[in-house]
């Protein structure tokens, strides 16, 4: 009896070790299959991972270049520009005097300075060049105009200002500025004679056309020199 008691008592000891043993096995088994989980995982949210990126760097490309073909906008030209001034103001290019045009910025518009004189009548227009609006339109009466076309006359008479009476009315009207500043010239255009230039001092461009005959200021245009 009491070697049937000891047998029995062997069998469950050996029961309980071997029930141990097993889960022991089985928790190794699934941390096992966890690691090797989380290792299979891994490559593939690595590659999730690389694929958003390239995702959203392309999409951020594509709004760079759309941002930047936004700011770069379109382009009139010149002759568009000239085209809708002389139309607006009802003039034929060929009876158009003193055409200048230059592209110009101002507050944030970039826009065409267009400027020209028809029969006594100063324009200066500023179109947008992005889509031809008109800016700026302004006409002056030009006091020394001569329908008869006689403006040389009082050149003949000897009665036109020197190079330096004009250089010097130019220089008065910008302080600071020298002979080393100034660019001009004697003209005669549409049989009128004029000195027209430019002076570029202290970062600023100024460009002028002054009547010959009597000295007045034909033009003048301030700007920041680039």
């Amino acid at each position: 009896m009491k070697r049937l008691f000891l047998l029995a008592i062997t069998a469950i000891t050996i029961g309980i070790f071997a029930g141990c043993g097993t889960e022991g096995n089985q928790a190794s088994a699934g941390d096992s299959l966890l690691q090797s989980g989380e290792s299979s995982d891994s490559p593939q949210i690595a590659r999730q991972e690389q694929a958003d990126s390239k995702t959203l760097q392309t999409s951020s490309g594509e709004q760079k270049a759309e941002a930047q073909k936004s700011s770069q906008g379109s382009d009139i030209g010149e002759d568009r520009a000239v085209e809708i001034a002389l139309a607006d103001a009802g003039i034929a290019e060929a009876d158009a005097s003193y055409l200048r045009v230059h592209l110009d910025r101002d507050d944030g518009f970039i826009y065409y300075d267009v400027d020209f004189a028809s029969q006594g009548m100063e324009y200066d227009y500023a179109i947008q060049v992005s889509d031809g609006a008109i800016l700026k339109a302004e006409r002056d009466w030009d006091d020394d105009y001569r329908p008869d076309g006689n403006a040389n006359q009082g050149t003949q008479s000897g009665s036109a200002i020197s190079y330096d009476e004009a250089k010097q009315l130019v220089l008065n009207r910008v302080p600071g500025a020298s002979d080393r500043n100034l660019e001009m010239e004697l003209e005669h255009d549409d049989g009128i004679l004029k000195y027209e230039g430019e002076v570029h001092y202290n970062g600023m461009e100024y460009e002028f056309e002054i009547h010959g005959e009597s000295g007045e200021f034909i033009k003048w245009h301030e700007d920041w020199h680039d």
